[in-house]
Order: structure tokens, then sequence, then C-alpha cells
């Protein structure tokens, strides 16, 4: 099982390689950033983007398959200002654009903006509805309750364990609230002026800040949303970009097949004691010494730089294992 984990934001392109006929893509959003108040007030954190999960998707060997990572929304300084949604983020194997069904792609929704007010900044609600999979998780809203000269934190993100919808996060009430937890199995959320924790399954949300020469909180990558920030402090916390983690399994090529039957074939001599007919075997065959070193590590190669078998028989065993673990012969 191979595992593919994309993180950098923006769109891009991804060839299916050898023996691939079937994808598993998860998603997650970019998170919104946290609201800034340049007056006296209060700003909420961002919210969290959502988690999205196609079970398989067929595709072919050399196939080029499109996707986009979504941006968290950037920080926000310098007057009374909202945060910035994020992005959505998905995957598509029939076109450079947002998927229509689960049946050719995947998408995750963005993390809703951060708010700013004179005491109450609730950010605004996530979108219900829009995710594409056969399984996925609604981001967090930030309800951010707040006195005025507060700032809270943004939501932790959704992730694969969360069960069900993520609740709506709200925000510590007090001076410079913590981050949200992300859904089970993410990151945590940040203190007061930190960054939620970067975690491959959800990360969570940035701290607030309300102090001169500090920052509110980036989001956890992927999807936390960013803290929320009041003068003076200079800046809310950007939310967390988004992710796609694609998993699958490679099937036994032509090639891999071939050398898995000449191993047998040569293992099988060698059981029998006969060396030289193994290494004849071998040589005709084409099993060069290089094809069964990174399955047992153990070969060399002989004076013609041909296969010297004679190494097989006292590992018989591991052979025999290898040849069932990484490329079992057509039939098996």
């Amino acid at each position: 099982m191979a595992e593919l984990l994309l993180t950098t934001q923006g769109p891009g392109r991804w060839i299916v390689p050898a023996g691939v006929t079937s994808i598993q893509v998860e998603c997650w959003g970019g998170g919104g950033s946290g609201g800034y108040r340049f007056t006296n007030g209060a700003a909420s954190g961002g919210g969290s983007a959502g988690w999205a999960k196609t079970n398989a998707i067929a595709v072919t060997p050399g196939q080029t398959v499109c996707f986009h990572v979504g941006a968290g929304g950037a920080a926000r300084s310098g007057a009374n200002l909202a945060g910035l949604d994020g992005e959505d983020t998905w995957l598509n194997v029939s076109a450079n654009a947002a998927p229509s069904s689960a049946t050719v792609g995947c998408l995750a929704q963005n993390g809703r903006h951060g708010n700013h007010g004179a005491t109450v900044a609730g950010g605004a609600s996530f979108v219900n509805g829009g995710a594409i999979g056969d399984t996925s998780r609604n981001g967090r809203n930030n309800n951010g309750v707040n006195a005025a000269g507060s700032a809270n934190g943004g939501s932790g993100a959704s992730t694969p364990l969360s069960l069900g919808d993520v609740a709506a996060f709200i925000g510590t009430a007090g001076v410079e609230g913590a981050g949200g937890n992300a859904g089970t199995g993410g990151g945590s959320g940040g203190a007061a002026r930190t960054q939620g924790d970067d975690d491959a399954d959800g990360g969570g949300g940035g701290g607030g800040s309300i102090t001169a020469s500090t920052t509110g909180g980036r989001g956890g990558q992927p999807g936390g949303g960013g803290g929320g920030a009041v003068t003076p402090a200079t800046a809310s916390g950007a939310g967390g970009d988004g992710q796609i983690r694609i998993t699958y399994t490679a099937a036994p090529t032509a090639s891999a097949r071939r050398v898995a039957i000449v191993m047998m074939l040569g293992a099988h001599e060698l059981a029998l004691g006969q060396a030289e007919q193994a290494n004849r075997l071998a040589q005709r065959i084409g099993g060069a010494c290089v094809f069964l070193a990174p399955f047992v590590g153990l070969c060399h190669a002989g004076p013609t730089d041909q296969l010297d078998c004679r190494w097989i028989k006292p590992n018989l065993g591991q052979v025999i294992a290898a040849i069932y673990t990484a490329a079992p012969p057509a039939g098996s």
C-alpha cells in the first residue's frame, strides 16, 4: 500500500504510476483566517475546513490527474476587517475542475472567516452540503463569545475519526482565547498567540492575540482556523492550508511477475541441490542479480555478472516469502 500526501497549496497534476487501477482519495479544505479589530472591540478566530473521502476512483496507469490544494485564508491587519475564507480542496480524474461526483473525484469544503465587532464577534457559518465523497465531515463554525478587548482562537479541523460533524467551536471567553482542538486523532489547538498543531489528520486552531508585536496563531495544517486579533496585536492568524491524501496499491507488473517466476524456478532447482542448472536457468531467462536484490538483499554477481544462485539454498524460506509478498505470479 502506497500513500502520497499533497500539501503545497494551489493547482497540480499527478501521473498515475504503473500497475495502479484504483485510488482512494481524502481531501481537507483550507481553514479560514481570524478577524482583526483595529479599534476597541473583539475578534473571533476563523472556522475550520471540512474533510471528505472517496473510497475508490478508477484510473489507468499513466493517466494525468488534476487537483487543487486549497489555501488557508490570509491574515488580516490594519483596519476593522473580517477574516478571509479558505479555499476548497479537490481532485478530479476526468477534468481540470472541481468534480461533480464521487465517481470521478473528491472535494472538501473551505473553512469560513472569523469576524470582528464591538463585543461579540461570531464567525461566518460553514456552508453544509457541498462536499463530494463517500464520507465527509463538515468544518466547525466559530461562535465567538468575546468581551470588548478580547480575541478568541480559531476552530480545529475535522478529521477522518470525527464522529459525525464536529460541533461549532465556542471561542474561549476572556482576553486571549486558545484555539480549538481538531476532531478525534487530529492536532491540538494553540494557546494564546500560538499556532495550532499541524497533524496529518487535521490541524488545531490558532490562539487569539491582543498583545503588542504579536499576531493571532496560524491554524494548524490541514484546515485549522486562524486566531483572531485585536490591536495592539499586529495581525490575525492565517488559516491552515488544505491537503490531499492519495492511497493506492500497485498490481504486479508483467516484469515483476516474470522475475517472481524466475525466483521460484531457481529456488526449486536449488532445493534439489542443482545449483548449476539454476544458474543456467537464471541466465537463460534473464534473471540478473539486480532483480533479486530489492527482495532479499543477499545476492551477488558471479564472474559473468549474471545471477549466482548459490546463496538461495540456505535462505530458501526468505526467498519464497519475498516472492509471495512482493510480486505473486499470475494465478497464484
